[in-house]
């Protein structure tokens, strides 16, 4: 977190403005992670080196990278300089709706990084490099991501640009020359050109939940934070686990009061620990968790857990008609986000599914508009091609 870098603490504080200019001589930059023209959660970070031949070294998150719903630039304007990135994520890279970027303005220059780097994007973000002076080196390995390419994700694009001279431009890719020709670098980079792909959204796996709780005395919130970190690993832990699941089926509601507000970890994992608990839970049980989730998200303002709460009918939907009744009123919020989420849940069999679908094509949310065609396509309808519909979703 040093060197030109902007760092919000995610959900709870927003913003913050790192700037690191050097207007000349010969420097050498040495970081691991959030590095080096980088921001996170709404920062905006940037390093800004006016001259002298350069040295640039980081492991991830650096050289130019966004990571969510922020901008990361890194502008160096002239000089022989070097670039490399241990594991990648950096470079010109946009994660989660943020905005990476790398302007090299002059000089012979070497760029080094595994995969996710070098004009590239994932979770629709924005991730830009621009070097259109000398004689440049770009060396990448066998990773997915790189060059121009970004992937789809929340059936969205994320977008991936690489702006070079490709007289004087040479690309290696594990140690191996390969081809980069002037149509290559008219459509944004030499793998710009490669058929679009949809990134995987990962679901945790649930743990096994037959071991009696522990009688730990923590908080739910602290045990919900040991246990995210197996949780994502896919391997949840069955104790920490059963502590969350008793917790939830004795008292579904005064359990998520207590949780605090603003904490990113534990709004991700009170989502997925509802989810698996929902998904396993005896019928009666089941029914108090729908109960208590149709409750909350009908109260004005929605609460605090809105998101997580539709993430656990995902894992097992509603019966029928409360169903209904859940998703018309997460349907009539103020928030894109939960009218596509709303959306998502829609079977396609529940009474004026094709309605729903039918007004979120006539949304100014794009997330709402992709999730409209998905919809019409479990309906086995088309879109209206009159339709305010964004251009990148059309023949979606």
């Amino acid at each position: 977190m040093a060197q030109g870098v902007g760092f919000g603490a995610r959900t709870s504080l927003g913003g913050g403005i790192g700037i690191l200019r050097d207007d000349a001589g010969d420097d050498r930059y040495e970081a691991e992670m959030y590095a080096q023209g980088a921001a996170y959660f709404f920062g905006a970070g940037l390093l800004w080196d006016r001259g002298g031949n350069d040295r640039y070294r980081a492991v991830r998150y650096a050289q130019g990278c966004g990571v969510h719903q922020a901008a990361g630039i890194l502008q160096e304007d002239s000089g022989n300089d070097r670039y490399a990135l241990r594991f990648g994520v950096g470079q010109g890279m946009g994660l989660d709706v943020s905005v990476g970027v790398l302007h090299d303005g002059a000089g012979d220059d070497e760029y080094a990084a595994p995969s996710l780097a070098q004009g590239s994007a994932t979770a629709n973000g924005i991730g830009i490099l621009v070097d259109l002076d000398g004689r440049n080196q770009w060396r990448g390995s066998g990773g997915r991501l790189g060059w121009g390419r970004a992937e789809w994700y929340r059936k969205l694009p994320s977008i991936g640009v690489m702006l070079y001279e490709p007289s004087r431009a040479a690309f290696e890719r594990d140690g191996k020359p390969e081809s980069a020709t002037a149509a290559h670098a008219a459509i944004g980079g030499p793998a710009a050109g490669t058929r679009a792909e949809h990134e995987a959204e990962h679901v945790p796996q649930c743990p096994q939940d037959a071991l009696a709780p522990p009688e730990s005395g923590l908080a739910l919130a602290e045990t919900l934070q040991k246990l995210l970190p197996s949780l994502i690993a896919g391997r949840g832990d069955p104790q920490i686990y059963a502590a969350v699941r008793a917790r939830l089926l004795s008292d579904p509601g005064a359990s998520l009061a207590e949780l605090p507000a603003g904490v990113f970890d534990i709004a991700y994992a009170i989502g997925e620990a509802l989810r698996c608990v929902l998904r396993s839970a005896p019928d009666v049980e089941a029914q108090r968790l729908w109960d208590e989730i149709e409750r909350q998200l009908a109260a004005t303002p929605p609460p605090r857990f809105a998101g997580p709460l539709l993430v656990a009918l995902r894992g097992r939907p509603a019966p029928p008609a409360q169903m209904q009744r859940i998703l018309r009123t997460v349907g009539a919020s103020p928030r894109c986000g939960l009218r596509a989420f709303a959306l998502s849940l829609r079977d396609a069999g529940l009474p004026g599914a094709g309605d729903d679908a039918r007004a979120g094509l006539r949304s100014a949310c794009w997330r709402e508009q992709a999730e409209a065609i998905a919809l019409l396509r479990r309906l086995g309808a088309a879109p209206d091609p009159a339709a305010p519909v964004a251009s990148f979703l059309r023949g979606q």
